[in-house]
């Protein structure tokens, strides 16, 4: 990540709950927005999501109209 190699990331996340794990990236990684360009699922639960770096962060707040879906 901090030398900007990587065009997308593809994350399989499976309806299992474990209790631990191991952290994804690094704590030196520096932060990056990404943007989510695909989502798909499988009939057993799995999901699959695709997301591209979209440049650094802009850091602020979260408005309720800015959830999709929120009512």
């Amino acid at each position: 990540m901090p030398h900007g190699l990587i065009d997308a990331y593809r994350l399989v996340i499976f309806p299992v709950v474990l209790g631990s794990g191991q952290r994804l990236f690094d704590a030196s990684t520096p932060p990056v927005t990404m943007r989510l360009t695909d989502v798909r699922s499988t009939p057993r639960g799995v999901v699959m999501h695709t997301y591209e770096v979209a440049g650094a962060p802009a850091f602020g707040a979260v408005l309720p109209g800015d959830v999709i879906g929120d009512s």
